[in-house]
Parts: structure tokens; sequence; C-alpha cells
């Protein structure tokens, strides 16, 4: 019996060894780092969504209620993840032209 129960144990463990192993490739594979983040234009010679989409690959989602502040009016956002932080960096497209219009460091709001 006592070895059924550390064989179940055991197992637990692996699978949870393993699981946080994989969220912590997501988290890293949705991560732009700070030099990134700096790199990226705005304005009318600007990046595009899907030019960002493409350098960077796929956006995180993100809580409209944990993340301070507004959009800017006319603009569509999407966010990545900051490398090694627990903050976002958002980017707002303007929605005629499609160019990033604004960029920014966020610090989301714990959910409690």
């Amino acid at each position: 019996m006592l070895l059924l129960a550390l064989a179940v144990f055991c197992g637990v463990a692996v699978l949870f060894v393993v699981g946080v192993g994989n969220l912590h490739e997501e988290y890293d594979a949705r991560s732009i780092t700070d030099a990134e983040y700096a790199s990226v234009k705005t304005g009318p010679r600007g990046n595009t969504r899907k030019r960002i989409a493409a350098r960077f690959g796929a956006t995180v989602e993100v809580s409209r209620a944990a993340v301070p502040g507004e959009d800017p009016p006319g603009t569509a956002c999407i966010f990545y993840n900051r490398k090694g932080q627990f903050s976002v960096y958002r980017f707002c497209f303007d929605n005629e032209t499609g160019r990033l219009r604004v960029k920014s460091h966020v610090i989301p709001e714990p959910n409690i």
C-alpha cells in the first residue's frame, strides 16, 4: 500500500513539473525583451499589426479589467509579455491606417 502511495505521489510530482515547464515555455514564447520593444517604431512609417505579429508571434490575452488606463480612441490594441517581468507591452494600432500609433509598458492590476 505504501509503495502504491509513493508511486502515485511521484507520478503527480512529475506531471506538476512537466506542466510548470510547459507554462514557462508558453510564457517565454509570447514574451519580448526590452530591446525588442524599444526597436518598434510608431507613427506614419511605423509598424503594422501584421508586421508585429510576424516578428513576435502570437499575442497574449489580457483581461481588460486588469489593464490600467484606457486604450487610445480609434485604436485596437494587442499585448505581449515583458520577458522576465510580470508586466506587458501594449501596442495600439490606428483603426484607419493600421499603423502603430501608441506603445506602452503596462503593469496589470491583480485580479482579487
